[in-house]
């Protein structure tokens, strides 16, 4: 999450349809395009909500992007997450063959082994080294929620 809020595309709305369509705005796509929008369970309710109040949102079928989408709406996956602070989301555009975000990895799995002869237990650890970085900061909107519906 943190190296996807180091984007320069940002956007302040409020949690609502309209903040949805604000982030989407920022885009700037003229294809139809597969969206994703993480945020916090509380600002998923509000967008929900709004989005119940003017029967636009959809509930989410067989064609999820990501598991435990919440809802859909004007095209965007809503997946809630308790990383987010109220108040803050992350909009992602998906592009199948080239992504927003990509990893470095600097070691592979190391499995360590330690054995205790007095109480015949072994404890085994993996562990794997690697970074996150923003690959391509325009497929990522970072949004703050301002108050009010």
């Amino acid at each position: 999450m943190s190296a996807a809020k180091t984007t320069s595309q940002t956007v302040s709305t409020k949690a609502n349809v309209d903040g949805v369509q604000a982030a989407l705005d920022i885009f700037n796509d003229e294809d139809a395009q597969a969206y994703v929008l993480i945020v916090n369970p509380k600002d998923a309710a509000k967008i929900r909500k709004d989005a119940n109040a003017q029967k636009i949102g959809s509930e989410v079928g067989a064609n999820t992007i990501i598991n435990g989408t919440y809802a859909d709406v004007l095209g965007a996956q809503i997946v809630r997450s308790k990383k987010l602070a109220e108040g803050s989301a992350l909009m992602f555009k998906i592009v199948s063959n080239s992504p927003a975000l990509k990893l470095v990895l600097k070691r592979g799995v190391q499995v360590e082994t330690d054995r205790d002869i007095v109480t015949k237990t072994t404890v085994i650890t993996a562990d794997e080294h690697y970074a996150a970085y923003l690959y391509d900061l325009t497929k990522v909107v970072n949004i703050t929620f301002t108050s009010g519906v």
